[in-house]
């Protein structure tokens, strides 16, 4: 299993004019010479944005695959006797 420290020791990142990509442009340089800052977002597991998770479903539900039965999640389907 993957570890990531948080907070992070070193950027993920970083900025770079040099064509080998090797030295860093300095975080005070970004603004005057219009790099944006970056917004990180970390998820833990997985993440669905909406709009995908409801095209999977819509998909999966003309398949005639049951997102509610015992038998998509891998349970036993067992009866009474």
């Amino acid at each position: 299993m993957p570890f990531v420290r948080c907070p992070l020791r070193a950027s993920l990142y970083y900025w770079s004019s040099d064509p080998e990509g090797k030295i860093p442009v300095p975080k005070e340089d970004w603004e005057r010479i219009g790099i944006p800052e970056l917004e990180v977002q970390m998820y833990i597991g997985s993440f669905w944005n909406t709009d995908d998770y409801a095209a999977m479903q819509e998909y999966l539900t003309i398949q005639g695959y049951d997102s509610y039965s015992c038998e998509s999640a891998g349970i036993p389907k067992y009866e009474s006797m």
